[in-house]
């Protein structure tokens, strides 16, 4: 019997588990699986599960540096002691916990924060196609370049006047 290379063994292991999807959570539920897959890049080796732990890591991580980020800056710029930083910190978990739970949205923040305070938020959102990172890491890497350039011409210029 002829042995199987390693390509044909994981497109195997991918159909198998694309059989297992669509038996447990549908055709529907193969193709929501097909997109996050898709958007993410996430190999078809990881678990479900082992994908929801690493979301809910990735999401607790920001909450966490989000937080610190903002109690420094409420205490570097409003004056914000021990107790202002920890009430703060309190009301912060909870509204984060109640995203996460999904009893209120991003959106219905955004509008509420509008229509009260007059204040417009934003979320950038990440593209869809993310294929052209190298042509975009390219371009930042000859920004920089370009920066670098004209900061050392400026200092060349300064030099020459003084």
């Amino acid at each position: 019997m002829a042995r199987i290379s390693k390509e044909e063994r994981l497109r195997q292991e991918g159909m198998a588990q694309a059989y297992r999807i669509a038996q447990t959570r549908g055709i529907d539920g193969l193709k929501k699986e097909i997109e996050i897959r898709k958007l993410t890049g996430i190999p078809v080796g990881i678990s479900p599960s082992a994908l929801e732990e690493s979301i809910r890591r990735i999401k607790e991580n920001t909450i966490d540096t989000v937080n610190i980020l903002t109690a420094m800056t409420l205490h570097d710029e409003f004056g914000f002691g021990a107790s202002r930083i920890e009430r703060f910190r309190k009301r912060f978990d909870f509204k984060a916990e109640c995203l996460m739970e999904k009893y209120v949205t991003w959106l219905e923040m955004i509008n509420t924060l509008k229509e009260e305070t007059g204040v417009t938020f934003e979320i950038r959102k990440n593209e869809a196609d993310v294929a052209d990172t190298q042509a975009y890491r390219q371009k930042r890497h000859y920004n920089r370049n370009e920066k670098r350039a004209a900061k050392k011409l400026e200092k060349q210029r300064n030099k020459k006047r003084a």
